[in-house]
C-alpha cells in the first residue's frame, strides 16, 4: 500500500514492500482475518529500485554510495567523496591517492573521456604542489614548489615550467625562485658567467691577500674582528640556505626572501650558467663540485704571475712609486695559502652540501625518489648511477682530506708556533680563536658537515627542524662557556646566530605538514605542545643537574683543595715570569699584544681581584709590622733609601724573619719581595705598575717601599714599636 492510498497497487522504483501491522485505516483493504498490511518503504542510501512492486532494493555496486534515500537507478550510485572508481571496475572504489582529491563520484572513465550515462563527470585531481603525467594519471610526484605545480590535472605546470615535477625551464630560460625567466643579452653573451668571474677572481684574491696579511701581534686588532664577523654572517646565511632544502611545505611567500639563502649553498646557480649553455644536469653538477678546484687553481695562478712580475721587474725593487707596488712586492706564500684556507673555511657549508647532494633525495607519494638538487632526475635513474664516483671523490677530496690537514694542523700548533712560517700559513685557523681554544675550526667544520647531512639522514621534516634545534642549542651553550673567538662582539655575534637559527627551526613546525593534508596537521599540533611542554621542563633538568655537582663538591672537599693548590702552583709560575718584566728585561706590551679581547679582560679581572686582596693583606701586614710606606720616584731611589737605612743602624726585624712574614702574609704573584740591605728588610711592591703595564699604559714611577719604622714612630722600632704613617700615594687602581 503506497503512503495515502486506500487500496492497493506495486510498490513504485526506488521503493519495495513489506509486511506493517495493519490498523483501523486499513480495514478496506485487509483480507479476512489478517492483521498486517503490505507497506512500501523507500530504499536506504547505498541501494536502488528500478522495479515495480519489488519485496527489496538492489545493493549499489562496487561500494559506491548513494546521495538520498528512493534512488531509482544504478546510475545514482557513486563513490562517496575521498575515493575513485577506477578503470578496472571490478575493483570497486578506492582510496583517493596521496596527492590527489576526489569529489563524489570521481571516476577514472570520466578523465579518459568515457561516454558515461550519468553520474557528476567528477575524477581524481591534483592537490597544490604534486604533479602527474598525462599519461599515468594516478602515479603521483611531490613538487619543491606550490607555484610551479598549481594542481588540478596531470601534466599541467604552472610559471613556464617543464619536464617531470615541473622542475626545468625551457631553454634560454632559467629558474628563479618559483617561475621561470627568460635570459637576457648579457646573460647569454656569456658575459655574466664565465668571462666575468674569469676577470676578477684573480684580482679579487689579490685584494683578499692584501687584507688578509696581518702579523701575530695584530690579530686581536679590530680589522680582524670585523673579517670575522662578516664571515659568520655568511655561514650564517648558508645554514638558512640548508633549511630551505628539508622536507617542509614552505608558502610561496617565503621563496622571495628565505628561498634567497638557499643560493649560497646551490654553487654558482647565482651568475646564470643555464644561460651561458650549461644546461644539462651532469654538467651543472660537474661544475659545482670542480669550484673549489677551480679557486685553488686561482690561487696558484696568483701566486704564479706574482713571481713573474717580481722577475721582469727586478731592476725596479727600489722604486718607491706606489704604482709599482703591485709588481715588486713578493708575494708571501704562507700568507696566500692562508687566504685559499679561510675561503674554505667559510663556505665549507657549501662545499658539504655539494658534495653529498647526490645523497639527498627525496620521496614521492608513488614511492618514486628525486634528487632535492634537480627533482626531474629520479634516484634510481642511470643519470644518477654515472656521477656516484664523481660525488664520492669530492666528498674525500674536500671533507676527509681537508679535514685530516686541518687536524693536522690544530696538533701541531702548540709545538710549532713559534715558527713564523707557521703561523702565517695557518693563521686562517689560529688567528680568531683564543689560545686555549685555537682548535675551534675543528668544532666548527664539524658543525657544518653534522648540518648538511641532516637532510641525508632523516626524510621527514619533522625530525630535520628537531635535529637542527639540538644541534645548534650544544652549539651555541659551547659558545657561551668557552668564548673560543677572540673579539668580544664575535662571540656575542655566534651566540645571537646561534639563537636566530634555533627559533627559525622552531617556527618552521608549522610547514612541516602538508597544509591540506588534517591528520598531518594534528600530528604536527601534538609535536609543538610537546616540544613546548619540553622546553618548560629544560632550564629545570639542567639546574638539577648543576645541583647534583655542588652536592658532590660538597662531599667531596678534596676536588676543590686540588683546584686551589694547582691555581697557587700556577700563581707561582706566574710571579716568576713576571719578575723579568718588574725588572725591564722586556717589554710587556709587546707580550700582551698577541692576547684576545677576551684573555686581557680575563686578565684584568683576576690583577684586579689580587690588587685588592693585596691591598688588604699589606693595610694587615704593616699594622702588625709597624712598617710604614714612602713615595719614592724609582727603583735607585729605593736601594738608596735601604743603604742609608742600613748605615744609620735603624734596623727593625731581622731580614730572614720579615721575608718570611711578607712571604705568609702577601700573594707572591702580585708582590716582587727584594730584600736591600744587610741588616734590613725592604719590600717593592710594583702595584700601580703592574697593573698599568697589563692595560698597555704608561708605567709609573710609584712603587710602594715597606721599611721597619722605629725612627718614625718615635722609639721601639720592633713589631709594635711605632704606628703607621703612610703619605699620600698616587694611585690609578680600580676599586
Amino acid at each position: 500500500v503506497e503512503e495515502g492510498s486506500g487500496q492497493c497497487s506495486p510498490c513504485s522504483e526506488g521503493k519495495f514492500w513489506t509486511l506493517v501491522p495493519a490498523d483501523s485505516s486499513h480495514a478496506g483493504v485487509m483480507a479476512s482475518g489478517s492483521t498486517e498490511v503490505s507497506k512500501c518503504e523507500a530504499c536506504a542510501m547505498g541501494s536502488y529500485q528500478d522495479d515495480l512492486g519489488t519485496t527489496q532494493c538492489k545493493v549499489c555496486p562496487l561500494g559506491q554510495q548513494t546521495q538520498s534515500v528512493g534512488s531509482i537507478s544504478v546510475q545514482d550510485c557513486l563513490c562517496p567523496e575521498g575515493t575513485f572508481l577506477p578503470d578496472a571496475l571490478t575493483q570497486g572504489c578506492q582510496p583517493c591517492p596521496e596527492g590527489m582529491k576526489c569529489a563524489i563520484g570521481s571516476d577514472m572513465r570520466n578523465y579518459h573521456g568515457s561516454n558515461i550515462t550519468g553520474g557528476t563527470g567528477q575524477y581524481p585531481k591534483l592537490r597544490p604542489r604534486f604533479w602527474s603525467t598525462a599519461e599515468e594519471p594516478l602515479s603521483v610526484y611531490q613538487c619543491l614548489n606550490a607555484n610551479v605545480c598549481p594542481g588540478l590535472d596531470p601534466g599541467v605546470c604552472g610559471l613556464g615550467t617543464t619536464s617531470l615535477v615541473c622542475a626545468s625551464c625551457p631553454e634560454e630560460w632559467y629558474l628563479s625562485g618559483d617561475s621561470c625567466k627568460q635570459c637576457n643579452a648579457v646573460e647569454i653573451s656569456k658575459i655574466l658567467f664565465p668571462i666575468m668571474p674569469a676577470l676578477l677572481v684573480l684580482p679579487g684574491i689579490a685584494v683578499f691577500y692584501t687584507v688578509s696579511r696581518t702579523p701575530v701581534h695584530r690579530w686581536s686588532n679590530p680589522k680582524p674582528g670585523l673579517i670575522v664577523c662578516a664571515s659568520l654572517v655568511l655561514v650564517h646565511f648558508q645554514i638558512q640556505g640548508l633549511l630551505w632544502t628539508f622536507n617542509l611545505f614552505f608558502p610561496p611567500s617565503l621563496g622571495q626572501t628565505w628561498g634567497e639563502f638557499s643560493k649560497l649553498v646551490d654553487g654558482l646557480a647565482v651568475l646564470r650558467p643555464r644561460c651561458a649553455g650549461v644546461t644539462t644536469f651532469q654538467d651543472t653538477y660537474y661544475m659545482n663540485v670542480l669550484v673549489p678546484l677551480v679557486v685553488i687553481m686561482c690561487f696558484l695562478s696568483v701566486f704564479g704571475f706574482s713571481r713573474l712580475f717580481n722577475l721582469m721587474t727586478a731592476g725596479c725593487r727600489g722604486r718607491s712609486s706606489i704604482l709599482m707596488l703591485p709588481f715588486v712586492h713578493v708575494m708571501d706564500a704562507d700568507y696566500l695559502f692562508s687566504c685559499c684556507g679561510a675561503l674554505m673555511e667559510t663556505f665549507f657549508v657549501a662545499i658539504a652540501k655539494i658534495s653529498m647532494s647526490l645523497f639527498h633525495c627525496y620521496e614521492h607519494p608513488n614511492k618514486k625518489s628525486s634528487l632535492f638538487i634537480s627533482p626531474d632526475i629520479l634516484c634510481d635513474s642511470s643519470e644518477r648511477q654515472a656521477l656516484i664516483i664523481v660525488a664520492i671523490a669530492a666528498i674525500l677530496l674536500y671533507i676527509v682530506g681537508g679535514g685530516v690537514c686541518i687536524v693536522y694542523a690544530l696538533f701541531m700548533a702548540p709545538r710549532r708556533f713559534e715558527s713564523g712560517g707557521f703561523q702565517k700559513r695557518w693563521r686562517f685557523l689560529l688567528a680568531k680563536y683564543r689560545p686555549d681554544v685555537h682548535w675551534w675550526s675543528a668544532v666548527l667544520l664539524t658543525r657544518a658537515l653534522l648540518l648538511s647531512l641532516a637532510a641525508i639522514v632523516f626524510s621527514d621534516g619533522q625530525d630535520q627542524l628537531l635535529y637542527v634545534i639540538i644541534l645548534m642549542a650544544v652549539y651555541g651553550f659551547s659558545v657561551h662557556s668557552s668564548k673560543p673567538w677572540r673579539h668580544n662582539l664575535s662571540n656575542t655575534f655566534d651566540v645571537v646566530m646561534s639563537v636566530a637559527l634555533i627559533a627559525a627551526a622552531a617556527a618552521m613546525f608549522r610547514f612541516s605538514a602538508n597544509p591540506v593534508d588534517e591528520e598531518a596537521q594534528i600530528n604536527v599540533d601534538d609535536l609543538v605542545t610537546s616540544f613546548t611542554q619540553a622546553t618548560n621542563f629544560i632550564p629545570m633538568a639542567i639546574a638539577g643537574c648543576l645541583g647534583l655537582s655542588m652536592v658532590w663538591a660538597h662531599f667531596h672537599p678534596e676536588i676543590q683543595e686540588k683546584r686551589d693548590a694547582k691555581l697557587a702552583e700556577d700563581l707561582e709560575r706566574a710571579s716568576i715570569a713576571l719578575a723579568n718584566f718588574s725588572d725591564g728585561k722586556s717589554d710587556l706590551r709587546k707580550h700582551l699584544a698577541i692576547l684576545s679581547e677576551i684573555d686581557k679582560e680575563a686578565l684584568s679581572q683576576a690583577l684586579h681581584i689580587l690588587l685588592s686582596e693585596s691591598q688588604i693583606r699589606l693595610f694587615n701586614l704593616r699594622k702588625m709590622l709597624g712598617l710604614e710606606v714612602h713615595e719614592v720616584a724609582s727603583v735607585a731611589t729605593i736601594q738608596e733609601l735601604a743603604l742609608s737605612k742600613s748605615t744609620s743602624g735603624d734596623s727593625g726585624l731581622p731580614k730572614a724573619g720579615l721575608e718570611e712574614k711578607m712571604r705568609m702574609q702577601v700573594a707572591p704573584a702580585v708582590l716582587d719581595f727584594g730584600m736591600k740591605g744587610a741588616n734590613d728588610g725592604l719590600m717593592a711592591v710594583h702595584l700601580e705598575e703592574a697593573q698599568e703595564g697589563l692595560r698597555g699604559g704608561p708605567s709609573p714611577n710609584f712603587v710602594r717601599v715597606l721599611t721597619s719604622s722605629s725612627s718614625a714612630s718615635g722609639g721601639g722600632g720592633g713589631r709594635g714599636g711605632g704606628r703607621l704613617q703612610p703619605k699620600s700615594v698616587p694611585t690609578r687602581m680600580n676599586g
